[in-house]
């Protein structure tokens, strides 16, 4: 019986620091967690101020088109001449009255188109360049928020640095005495739920001792 309190003693106060390493490790842990994951959050809200900068659209052909142009033209010209040949040949008057007024307004219609289409281009580039400038506008003052917001964040950083740095260093620290602390303990055992209930098996007199038919080993194999 002495030698199992002598072991209750011995092993007890070892079990009782090992569960305060763990619990002020991970207190830092947790310090250290929040400080970073408020930092990610930060990140994630600046990086939603980034603007997506515009795009400029291709300038559509603001050029005459010289082929519908000439075409028409041609058609134009030779309308008259294509009605008079019509009925000479054809010997029909209204097949060749036909003929030259289909001629004719199809030239037109490829004067229009080629007159036309430039002007309705330089007014379509006229408004997409006026609404280019105004989204760049908006942009270079978006962006310009975003810029602070980084600088703003950075700085944020820069002291919670040193913080940072001194959490981790004091986890390490607390961590490695930790698992330090666990050497004497059988390495199937080593981890903290295994250390609360060996606690609570000394606490309670459940057992007074490590080993041993009636010690902490057994009885938690028993009840997993």
């Amino acid at each position: 019986m002495k030698n199992e309190l002598v072991k209750k003693c011995d092993v007890y106060p070892r079990l009782i620091l090992s569960e305060w390493l763990y619990i002020a490790s991970q207190a830092k842990k947790k310090e250290l967690d929040n400080i970073l994951e408020y930092l990610s959050s930060r990140e994630k809200e600046v990086e939603k101020l980034n603007p997506k900068q515009p795009v400029l659209p291709t300038p559509l052909d603001e050029k005459y088109s010289a082929g519908f142009l000439i075409f028409g033209i041609i058609l134009v010209v030779l309308a008259p001449v294509l009605g008079w040949l019509s009925i000479q040949f054809l010997g029909l008057m209204v097949i060749g009255v036909i003929i030259g007024l289909a001629a004719l307004i199809f030239g037109i219609a490829s004067i229009v188109y080629a007159t036309s289409e430039p002007k309705k281009n330089k007014l379509k580039n006229k408004e997409n360049k006026e609404k280019y400038d105004n989204e760049y506008a908006t942009y270079q003052t978006q962006k310009q928020a975003y810029d602070l917001a980084v600088q703003a964040l950075e700085q944020e950083k820069q002291q919670y640095d040193s913080q940072i740095q001194q959490l981790q260093k004091e986890f390490d620290l607390l961590d490695k005495a930790y698992q330090h602390s666990l050497q004497f303990i059988y390495s199937k055992y080593r981890d903290i739920v295994c250390v609360c209930q060996f606690i609570q098996y000394l606490e309670s007199g459940r057992c007074d001792s490590f080993d041993g038919p009636h010690g902490c080993y057994n009885l938690y194999e028993e009840e997993v």
